[in-house]
């Protein structure tokens, strides 16, 4: 991989707003920044090799030099988070890291049969 600096830890949650105020309250982090992302926010994307769809609400803050994430599903349709975390449950789900070259990356971990679950673009810019 171009790096491996760990800069986002993410949680699954049923109720980000809930969530984040237990963060704050219980572990002094926040304040949390909180969205709704959907198709006119995510684009491009591709889950498990097919075109996909994503509609979640998302609330971050940070610890120090990292990202903390918390994710809400908003549908039921197959995509990351429902792969390994059931409906109501709040489980950690992953790390992110920063890449200098996405595909040199990608191909990396391919060549070693991990495949991407999600890829896909924050408005059309910011590749994940």
């Amino acid at each position: 991989p171009t790096q491996s600096e760990v800069w986002q830890n993410a949680w699954v949650v049923p109720d980000a707003e809930k969530a984040a105020l237990n963060w704050v309250n219980k572990f002094n982090i926040g304040p949390f920044f909180m969205g709704e992302f959907g198709d006119n926010i995510l684009t491009d994307l591709v889950y498990r090799g097919q075109p996909g769809t994503l509609n979640i609400i998302v609330a971050v803050a940070h610890a120090g030099p990292v990202q903390i994430e918390l994710i809400q599903r908003l549908d039921d349709k197959p995509n990351p988070y429902s792969d390994t975390v059931k409906p109501g449950e709040t489980k950690f789900h992953h790390i992110g890291v920063w890449t200098n070259d996405m595909d040199a990356d990608l191909e990396y971990y391919r060549e070693r049969n991990c495949e991407a679950a999600i890829t896909g673009r924050v408005i059309d810019l910011q590749r994940f």
